[in-house]
């Protein structure tokens, strides 16, 4: 590059350098004079035998950019008072597109540890906020190839690797109610689950905890899946053996356990929030998506250190919302993996998930599971995000110190109306309704926390500190209205809406 500034710039064919370890490097300079540009174009899987045809046409900036959009329009719409993570769940779903393209190969990087459940949690993640078109064929061509060099046979046989696979497949139904994808790979699930009923019966040691609980939710979604799509006997089946993944753990738990786990949590609550480690640390540096997985548990648990642990995400992510596998302790750079890691990305969009609605629990959706003080006075909007009891959309406005929750649960055309009690833990604990659509006006928040109303902007994102107290129509004061209540003056002005 010397040279060329001082124009020592050699004209014709380059010189070829080699290395035996694979460290030749090269740099190009191209003078860009003004008004025009330069496009680059890359091919990152090519072997050094390859010739790939050069493409006459390439695309611009711009058109790019609205693929891009393309890919993820169908996703859920998750807007939050906190711009970065609005912005990073948006990149982190941009990121799993383009690692899905072309059948999903190993992240570079991760070769000698990408596993099944890698995949499997990419796939989960990007069900679960709607994207069935990019998880659907993934999940036809991983169970196509079973008696193949596939998903089953990627790692040794255990029971984790075939779990991994139901979650995947029960996440996508749970999402999307597909029969066709269910009819597709009834044979293979079947198969499989077989398989882990047997090795479950052969295990000698007892069964982690996690994994028995896990075993039996994914067993049970999918038997319900079977049931629905007219397989009753193999149903049946698929339910004995999460029947007896449950039965396992409750004879086999010790009453020495219980002291122990109770000890834990009591520290874990007890500890000051500044004494507990924000990220988990490895030999490798820290685990971004253990990191995220905990700051899940946290919201799920109505933790509010999790808001800890996600500013510390944000900053590991920079301003691209790129994770790697692992993060340097000190430089927040990547240290080991991948470094964009796609099982990081999804994890990601899990979290995001996590901070806006909880249906981990049968029969019940929990909206704002945990909301940090600094999102009070805040408006929230939430379009469109598949759960186990249909399709939602919610919205929070506020109307003084008080929150107004406005929800709608859309049930699929072809089925009837599940019955599902919603609740509102990070808002207002004493706050239910079994109704899918309403509003309602729910008590103070923390009465202790002062709240300051912003404006709600018509643009998507505004950056927090811009924002400016606005005046809300109030309730009438000489009618009280308590928590739970539907108010009967309209909680929103014209336009906000679920459209």
């Amino acid at each position: 590059m010397i040279d060329a500034i001082t124009g020592g710039a050699v004209d014709g064919a380059f010189q070829p350098v080699s290395s035996a370890l694979g460290l030749a490097t090269a740099t190009f300079l191209v003078p860009v004079p003004h008004r025009t540009s330069v496009r680059v174009l890359l091919y990152p899987d090519v072997t050094r035998r390859d010739r790939p045809e050069r493409i006459a046409v390439l695309a611009g900036a711009g058109q790019v950019a609205r693929g891009w959009e393309a890919h993820t329009a169908s996703a859920a719409r998750i807007e939050l008072p906190d711009r970065r993570i609005s912005d990073g769940y948006v990149a982190a779903l941009r990121s799993i597109s383009a690692a899905c393209a072309g059948g999903f190969p190993v992240p570079f990087g991760r070769e000698s540890d990408w596993r099944v459940a890698d995949e499997a949690a990419v796939m989960r993640a990007l069900a679960s906020v709607g994207l069935r078109e990019l998880v659907a064929p993934i999940l036809r061509q991983r169970c196509d190839e079973l008696e193949l060099d596939s998903w089953f046979r990627r790692e040794p046989a255990s029971i984790e690797r075939n779990l991994a696979v139901f979650d995947a497949v029960a996440a996508y139904w749970n999402a999307t109610h597909d029969h066709a994808l269910v009819d597709d790979v009834l044979g293979v699930v079947v198969k499989a689950a077989h398989w882990v009923e047997r090795a479950r019966a052969r295990q000698g040691a007892r069964i982690a905890a996690p994994t028995a609980r896990a075993a039996s939710r994914s067993l049970a979604v999918l038997a319900s899946a079977l049931r629905s799509c007219g397989q009753p006997d193999a149903a049946d089946d698929l339910q004995s053996f999460a029947a007896r993944f449950v039965l396992d753990l409750d004879r086999d738990i010790d009453v020495e356990d219980k002291p122990e786990v109770d000890v834990d949590v009591d520290a874990e609550r007890a500890a000051d929030a500044t004494a507990r480690p924000m990220a988990i640390e490895t030999p490798r540096g820290f685990d971004t998506m253990a990191t995220m997985r905990a700051a899940c548990t946290d919201l799920t648990d109505g933790d509010v250190f999790a808001f800890e642990r996600i500013e510390w995400i944000l900053r590991a992510g920079g301003a691209t919302s790129r994770w790697p596998t692992y993060v340097h302790p000190r430089l927040l750079t990547g240290s080991a993996g991948a470094g964009d890691d796609p099982s990081v990305s999804a994890a990601f969009v899990a979290l995001a998930r996590a901070l806006v609605v909880d249906d981990s629990r049968p029969g019940v959706l929990r909206l704002l599971p945990s909301v940090p003080p600094t999102w009070y006075g805040q408006s929230l909007d939430v379009h469109d995000l598949p759960t186990s009891a249909g399709s939602l959309s919610f919205a929070l406005r506020w109307h003084g110190a008080r929150p107004a929750l406005l929800w709608e649960l859309t049930t699929r055309a072809d089925e009837a109306p599940i019955d599902v009690t919603i609740t509102a833990p990070g808002l207002d604990q004493a706050w239910s309704t079994d109704a899918h659509q309403g509003e309602a006006l729910l008590a103070t928040p923390h009465a202790g926390e002062p709240v300051t109303l912003v404006e709600h902007p018509d643009a998507d994102h505004v950056p927090m500190t811009t924002l400016e107290p606005r005046i809300r129509r109030e309730q009438a004061l000489d009618r009280p209205v308590v928590s739970g209540e539907l108010a009967d003056a309209p909680l929103v002005e014209p336009g906000d809406s679920f459209g």
